[in-house]
């Protein structure tokens, strides 16, 4: 089962490698850095262990793993420390970074409410991503 955090509070952070566009660029997700997002992460791993621990799940032989996680040894097996573990060795971008820039008003805005540059400061625009990013999937099912 493959948890999600659509909305985290914590933010990351691009920035240019160097000045050739065709460098990529550095990118620090940094995950976790707002502790609420932690704690989402830790309560969702416990309603994802009791969806796993249903009759339904038990039918189709669903079964908890017993051995832990790397890295993750030193903790209870299945209590807050150990789920906060897991989250951190486990966070990944999923498929592919993706975000917006924020509009508004205040000093982490990148424009204001009517798509003008929000910061007197000179900067190199790439990109003016200030759309919603969509939370479900866009990919086709089967």
């Amino acid at each position: 089962m493959r948890l999600m955090l659509n909305r985290p509070k914590s933010r990351g952070e691009l920035r240019l490698n160097t000045a050739d566009m065709h460098d990529y660029p550095l990118i620090d997700p940094k995950y976790f850095a707002d502790e609420r997002d932690i704690q989402l992460a830790v309560e969702a791993s416990k309603f994802a262990m009791q969806v796993l621990a249903t009759r339904a799940m038990k039918k189709h032989g669903i079964r908890l793993w017993t051995i832990p996680f790397p890295g993750c040894e030193l903790e209870v097996m299945y209590s807050d420390a150990y789920f906060a573990c897991l989250a951190r060795q486990q966070t990944s971008s999923g498929l592919h970074y993706v975000g917006t820039c924020k509009m508004g008003s205040d000093n982490s805005a990148v424009v204001d409410p009517r798509l003008r540059k929000a910061t007197p400061k000179p900067a190199a625009t790439a990109s003016l991503n200030v759309g919603t990013t969509p939370k479900e999937s866009l990919a086709p099912s089967s």
